[in-house]
This record gives structure tokens, sequence and C-alpha cells, in this order.
């Protein structure tokens, strides 16, 4: 097949070429003949079953991606009517075995393998070797080292990548849009290739001897799985971890993903974005700081100024307290106050004595003879008006006792009333009897006794009750009749021997037969 290939191409260029200004050779193909005859022969080479590693993949209605070995890579397509049949996702650094045909994009010229259907084998060799690697140094602690917070203020940021693309420029863009009062140090390196990581190493290695960068920022833009794997080199990994400066790691885009993120004091999902971290704190930001700091500041300034008021005119009346002025004069009223205490004791101490004095005094005159003879006089004089009043009212008894004749007198004529009144009630008393005949009185009398008794007897209530009746109360002690009666209601029913207490659960009228 090959053969007819090369025939059928040789056919067409055997004859010799001349170089002519006017026309080309009559042989001469163009680029559109030359690339569908070659497409029709690449595809006539029939299907082709191929292994490899995923190391880039676009996943759109069609799936563009890259497999590699350790030597060569190709480019493959699979169309949506192919895709549909996947029952896995495809992903990089996946090993896979794909079946497809090859063929030429006429277009461009560019080759492409037109993959039918796909399995995967599992993790690539490559993807093996790094998964192994960051298990190596998760264990031994490199990925644990310290995690340091960035400056609040950061003046100087240094860069550590190729001055080839466009990430120095667009971190530069950024810093100078949010902040343009943060330099940028550019330390150059190669970012992918045999030589890249040594190359990273020398150039953070660099950063940190001068010592100037607040924070570094190392990584480079989109690539592929393959020009990102310098990031993930073990020494270049062990040097970010053991930095004395800050880093921030900031390798491809943001699905990409290198050893360095794990290492690093922080990870930025691209080159812009580590930028925009390290201006976090924009010209607005460091203006409203200032402002904020120059009220305090003005605060502080009037704050110290008022207490160094307060504590001059602390002194100065101190001053004027301990002047010789004020040490005569106060030395002065002391003086007078004690003056005016001892006075004031002199003058109660002598009055004191003086009341003392006066009281001792009185007592002793009470003992004077003609103090003591007035007080036996008026004593004798007393006595006498005692006992004559005494005498008179003895006398005034006796006068008493014998007015007899008198006392006689008013008992007879009471005793002739007390007589006419019983003699009166007497005769009355004989007048009644005459009139009625006294036996039949007594018997109408005790016949009406009991017949009355007879009547109380039988309407006493108590006397029902003998017979088994009873009488039903509210809880109020009102008699109560059956309409009156309510469900849940408490009664008192009284019976011959006492009260029984109970509670309305149905009322239930007799039935008329």
């Amino acid at each position: 097949m090959i053969d007819r290939f090369i025939q059928s191409f040789d056919e067409r260029v055997k004859p010799e070429i001349e170089f002519s200004n006017s026309a080309p050779s009559s042989n001469a193909m163009s680029v559109s003949d030359f690339l569908r005859i070659t497409d029709n022969a690449v595809r006539s080479f029939g299907t082709a079953v191929v292994v490899g590693e995923i190391s880039e993949i676009k996943n759109y209605s069609h799936i563009y991606f890259k497999i590699k070995d350790q030597s060569s890579s190709v480019d493959c397509v699979m169309w949506a009517s192919s895709k549909a049949s996947l029952t896995f996702e495809p992903k990089i650094g996946q090993s896979v075995e794909i079946t497809g045909f090859s063929s030429l994009y006429q277009k461009t010229g560019q080759f492409k393998l037109i993959v039918n259907s796909m399995r995967p084998l599992g993790l690539g060799l490559i993807m093996e070797r790094l998964k192994a690697l960051q298990e190596k140094l998760y264990q031994e602690g490199v990925f644990d080292f310290h995690k340091r917070p960035l400056k609040k203020f950061i003046n100087t940021v240094g860069v550590i990548t190729s001055t080839d693309g466009r990430v120095v420029h667009d971190i530069e863009i950024t810093i100078k849009r949010r902040n343009p009062l943060i330099n940028i140090l550019v330390y150059p390196a190669s970012v992918q290739g045999d030589g890249a990581a040594k190359s990273l190493i020398n150039a953070l290695n660099l950063a940190n001897e001068d010592n100037r960068a607040d924070v570094l920022i190392i990584g480079r833009g989109g690539g592929s799985f393959e020009d990102l794997l310098a990031f993930s080199d073990e020494q270049l990994v062990r040097e970010t971890a053991k930095s004395r400066i800050p880093i921030i790691s900031a390798v491809g885009h943001e699905p990409d993903f290198a050893l360095t993120d794990y290492s690093c004091d922080l990870r930025a999902a691209t080159p812009t974005a580590a930028a925009e971290i390290v201006s976090m704190l924009t010209t607005y930001d460091l203006n409203n700081t200032i402002d904020k700091m120059m009220i305090d500041l003005d605060r502080l300034i009037h704050s110290i100024s008022d207490d160094i008021r307060f504590k001059l005119s602390y002194l100065v009346k101190t001053l004027d307290k301990t002047s010789i002025e004020n040490i005569l004069y106060s030395r002065e009223l002391l003086l007078k106050n004690c003056i005016s205490k001892l006075n004031a004791s002199v003058n109660a101490s002598y009055n004191k004595n003086l009341t003392a004095l006066s009281k001792y005094d009185s007592i002793l005159s009470k003992y004077e003879g003609k103090v003591l003879l007035s007080r036996i006089d008026s004593s004798i004089n007393s006595h006498m008006n005692n006992m004559t009043n005494c005498i008179e009212n003895k006398v005034n008894k006796l006068k008493d006792l014998l007015s007899f004749d008198s006392r006689i007198l008013g008992f007879d004529s009471n005793i002739k009333g007390r007589l006419f009144l019983l003699n009166q009630s007497v005769k009355n008393s004989v007048y009644m009897l005459e009139q009625i005949s006294v036996k039949s009185k007594l018997d109408k009398i005790r016949s009406n006794y009991i017949k009355s008794l007879t009547t109380l007897e039988n309407l006493n209530p108590m006397s029902v009750l003998k017979r088994g009746y009873s009488i039903t109360f509210d809880e109020n002690g009102k008699l109560i009749d059956y309409d009156s009666l309510k469900k849940d209601m408490t009664i008192v029913t009284k019976v011959q021997k006492g009260s029984i207490i109970s509670r309305v659960i149905e009322k239930k009228e007799n039935e008329i037969k």
C-alpha cells in the first residue's frame, strides 16, 4: 500500500523540476491535491490500536486530546457520535487504549488520529510517578512546612518565571492597576524543558539571597501536562518548602496542578490571580488606611496634649500650694484652729465643774437646820389634818346610825305599800278562779300541748329520715330539686346517721308506665 502511494507520488514529481518564473511544471500539484492524496493514503492504512497516556484534553461536543509515551505524542480527536459510547470521563494522566484511523486535516495539513473507541487502562506512567512522589513528600512532611500568612503591606514582589511569555506582563499590568506603589523584581528562569527545574531552583536561590522581596510568585502560563512537569520536580518542591521568603505557586490555569502548589505557602489559580492576591491592599485601601491613621494620629495628639495640659495645671496648682506664703497661711490657720479648740475645751471644763458645784450646793442645802425644821413642821401639820378628817368621818357615820327613827318610818311606809299590792293580787286571783274551773283548764292546756307536740314531730325533717328518706342539698347547703341537678355537680345527701357527698354522673327520669 505504501509502495503504491510512493509510486503514485513519484509519477507526479518524476520529471525534472524547472525553475521558471512563467508557469508551474505540468506535473506540479496544488497543496490541496497533495494533502488530499496524502490523506487518502494514510486513511488506507486501516484501523490501528494505540496505547498511550493522555497529556492534554479539551472536552467539548467533540474531544480533542493528545496521547504520548516516553518519547512521542500524537494529536487525537473523537467525534460526538463516538464520544456517546464512552463509559468514563477521560482525564489528563490516564493511560488509555484507543482504536482509530489516521487522517490529515486538509486545511492545515495537521496529522490526527481519528478515535472510534477508547477504554481506560489506569494511571499513566508519568502520572503514577507523580503520585508516588507526592505521597513520598507528604510522608516526609515536606508539605507540612510553614504556611506563613502574607504581610498586610507588601512593598516588593519577586516573580520567578520566563520572560518570553506574557506572565510577567500580566502580573505587572494587574499590580500597577491595583497598587502602583508595589515594586516588581523579575528573576528569569526557564519554565519548560529538561533544564527548567534547575533554572527555577537557581532563580529561587537568587531571590532568597537577594532578600529584597516580601513575597515571591513562582509559576507560568497554561500549557500541556508535560510543559508543567518542571514545577513538580522533587528538588524544586523541596527548595520552595525551605524558602525564607513566602511563596505563591501560580502554575497554569485553574484545572492544572503542580506539586509546588502543596509545598508553597499559598496557591493561586493563575499568575494573574497571584498578582491580585499580592495587591490585595489597593491604592484605594491605602488611602483609606492613611486617612484613618491620620484621624487616629490627630486624636492621639489631642489626647496627649490634653493630658500634658492637665498635668501642667496640676503642677502649677501644686507649686502654688507649696509656696512660702501658702505654707505660712496654712500654719496660721492650723494655729488658730488649735487655739479655738483649746478655748472650747477650757469653757466646757469650767461649765461642767460649775454645774457639779451647783448640784453639790443644792444637796448640802437640804441638810441645813432651818430647812430640816420647816420640813418637820409641814409633816406634823399634814398628820394633824389627816387625823381631823378621820374624826369628822367617824362622827358623821355615828350620826347616821343614831337616826333610827327616820329609818324605821321609811321601812314602815314601804311595807304598807307592798302589802297593798299583794292584797290586790290575791283578790284578782280569787276572782279568776271563781270564773273558771282549774281542772278543766289544765286538761285543755295539756291536750293542746300534746297536739302541738305531735304536729311539730311530724313536721320535723329528721323524723322523716328515720323512715329511710333522705334530703339533698347543693354545695352551699341549699335544698335542691331534680330539675336543678346538672352533670358533674357536687351534692350533699343527708340521711339519718350522717351525710353523703357525691357527684352527678347522669340524670335519669322515671319511666311512665
